[in-house]
């Protein structure tokens, strides 16, 4: 028996579309405190009380997501679930982003394109007013310096307002300057 089909027979449910999220929660003051569980089939959504269920369902509920772990499933946070349904919608419409991931994917390493589409993410999230920390200290822990300064650089605009119309310019001075500017995070314009 799958690992939702377990949750589904311990708290007597059926359910007719596709689920999104199952969130246990504990010390909880929400509205549902007199009741184990609630179902949201709109959202998607099991919330579980986890402090009304007995001790046989306590004991039954942790053995679920044991065997949901120990069988190489994923649980994650309700932050991590929320960044990766917010990376899946990215995923889908990149919109202007998509354009300049194109421009460069067949001029820069592939893992500095990794880089700069993680951090045309970190930029969309700046743009609307998002905690980016976090997103930052991936791109700097999974990408190094360098993974750091394509982060600096795309939030800037520096790619495409410089790095792209350099490209169009002069192809051999784009190859000469982008290896300096993203490994030394040098950038110098003069203006006259």
């Amino acid at each position: 028996m799958a690992w939702f089909d377990k949750l589904k027979a311990l708290f007597n449910f059926e359910l007719n579309s596709p689920l999104i999220s199952v969130n246990v929660t504990k010390n909880s003051d929400n509205a549902f405190q007199d009741r184990e569980f609630v179902l949201d089939e709109n959202k998607g959504q099991l919330i579980i009380n986890y402090d009304k269920l007995n001790l046989d369902k306590k004991q039954k509920l942790r053995q679920i997501f044991r065997d949901k772990v120990e069988g190489g499933g994923e649980i994650f946070e309700i932050n991590s679930f929320k960044l990766l349904s917010e990376l899946y919608n990215y995923q889908k419409s990149k919109g202007e982003d998509k354009k300049i991931l194109d421009f460069f994917s067949s001029l820069i390493p592939k893992e500095d394109l990794e880089a700069l589409e993680s951090s045309l993410f970190l930029r969309r999230k700046f743009n609307e007013k998002k905690d980016i920390r976090k997103l930052k200290e991936d791109i700097r822990r999974r990408f190094g310096d360098r993974g750091n300064n394509i982060a600096n650089l795309c939030t800037a605009g520096y790619f495409e307002k410089f790095l792209i119309p350099l490209f169009n310019s002069s192809k051999e001075d784009f190859e000469r300057i982008y290896e300096v500017v993203i490994s030394k995070l040098v950038l110098v314009i003069f203006c006259s």
